[in-house]
């Protein structure tokens, strides 16, 4: 316990370091300016909170090349970080630009990556600016516009989570698709070709973050008609049951690729800084249907029962328990 404590400690952090320190150093500023740049050409003050919820996701993006620079046991070059930095920021406007303005892939890969515009709209433009950031720090570019259509496709086919009647197995599908796509999405920014096995180790860490992502949106994705494995369910045990899978069948995944063992433990220890938090809470949805005499209804649930406060120091206290006691391969 004392030396997972201390990995622990370590993997935290080098993953404060990396994601925190060095965006708001490095990066943060051209960023800005960037974005400042976008809205003087449209004409408008910037949205300070727009810019936030940007960068935002810039740091959550450098989480990702942080793993896999981890788990290859060398620190990411300058165009690595900042290509990664710049895709978690371009996924905060590029939601947008199928959510609200319901671009196809083609317009969004084709003609927007080449200066055509449909509104000449602030989403556009940013949209492209951090596209062209993040080609020109590219090793491969063929590599990153093939996962980048495949997200795509796969942004246009949750499309019929939207108030449709979809199967559990059509959701499970579209829900792991679109996961597994944006991890090897991100895993196509780094430099270093895949270990043998590595691309279905990285197709199933996708499918988990993406379940993570829907455990903390249930109560959002039930009031917008969006259809998740978590809002179909009227079990979460059975969710609860295959998120615990997940986790298991990822590290297996990575533990057999030949990475250093030292590198390894830290890579699984800055995941689980993240899918700790959805076993926490999966607990708490188990606690709520529980209440309902076993039967996992979500009309009959509380704000407090559906949304974790990962800031409450119980649940802070409860996530670094499952780091520290987690069984890793060895």
């Amino acid at each position: 316990m004392i030396i997972k404590f201390l990995i622990y400690c370590y993997s935290l952090i080098r993953l404060g370091y990396s994601v925190v320190l060095i965006n708001t150093l490095y990066y943060r500023p051209g960023l800005y300016q960037l974005i400042k740049k976008a809205y003087a050409t449209v004409g408008q003050p910037v949205n300070l909170k727009y810019r936030k919820r940007i960068y935002y996701h810039g740091m959550l993006g450098s989480i990702t090349n942080v793993w896999f620079t981890v788990l290859r046991g060398k620190s990411q070059t300058r165009q690595e970080a900042l290509a990664g930095f710049y895709l978690g920021a371009a996924t905060a406007v590029y939601d947008d630009l199928f959510d609200r303005y319901d671009y196809t892939m083609d317009e969004s890969l084709v003609d927007l990556a080449e200066g055509q515009y449909k509104y000449g709209n602030i989403t556009e433009l940013l949209s492209k600016g951090f596209y062209d950031v993040i080609l020109n720090n590219l090793k491969d570019e063929t590599k990153f516009n093939f996962y980048l259509q495949k997200v795509g496709y796969e942004q246009e086919a949750s499309k019929a989570q939207v108030g449709g009647n979809l199967s559990i197995r059509a959701i499970r599908k579209i829900t792991y698709d679109k996961g597994s796509y944006s991890v090897a999405l991100s895993r196509s920014i780094l430099q270093h070709d895949y270990a043998t096995g590595e691309a279905e180790a990285v197709y199933i860490l996708g499918q988990l973050i993406q379940l993570t992502d829907d455990v903390f949106d249930v109560r959002r994705d039930h009031l917008d008609g969006v259809d998740t494995l978590l809002t179909k369910t009227k079990d979460v045990l059975s969710i609860q049951k295959e998120y615990i899978q997940l986790i298991h069948d990822s590290f297996e995944a990575f533990y057999t690729l030949g990475y250093k063992s030292n590198n390894y433990l830290v890579f699984c220890m800055q995941i689980m800084f993240v899918v700790s938090r959805g076993l926490v809470a999966l607990d708490q949805l188990v606690k709520a249907q529980e209440r309902l005499n076993g039967v996992f209804d979500i009309e009959k649930m509380t704000r407090e029962e559906l949304v974790c406060d990962m800031e409450k120091l119980r649940n802070i206290w409860k996530s670094f328990l499952y780091t520290v006691r987690w069984t890793y391969p060895k």
